[in-house]
């Protein structure tokens, strides 16, 4: 998947905002706060994370940022985890639908700060703009 990965331009933008900062940082751009939020099952924040993240709410943690970022593709674009993880099966519908509406389509998406690598913001991008 992560080959065909190509957008014509990356609509993540990148600011160290966190919570009901960072929802608020992006609405004012006119986009989405790509983050979990501990208030409400209703982010798009990514439930999987890599080791010394030290990340809290996620559900399982993986050797590395590219494994925690296509666990999140995964667990949008398929079943693979929801045996596992009934808990997210709400907020996977609610992404889905988020990004099915199309009102996302070219809108920037918040993320706290360049990995040097992708991230799960750019998968996010990918699944609304592709």
């Amino acid at each position: 998947m992560e080959n065909e990965l190509v957008l014509e331009k990356s609509n993540v933008v990148y600011r160290q905002v966190f919570g009901k900062a960072g929802v608020a940082y992006a609405d004012s751009i006119g986009g989405l706060f790509s983050l979990r939020l501990w208030y409400t099952d209703q982010h798009f924040g990514n439930p999987f994370t890599h080791v010394g993240s030290n990340a809290q709410g996620c559900v399982q943690e993986f050797d590395t940022v590219r494994e925690a970022r296509m666990a999140y593709y995964t667990w949008l674009t398929t079943k693979q985890f929801d045996d596992m993880y009934p808990e997210l099966l709400e907020r996977k519908a609610w992404i889905n639908k988020e990004i099915a509406s199309g009102k996302w389509k070219g809108k920037p998406i918040v993320y706290y700060k360049r990995l040097g690598e992708l991230s799960h913001a750019d998968m996010l991008d990918y699944l609304i703009n592709k």
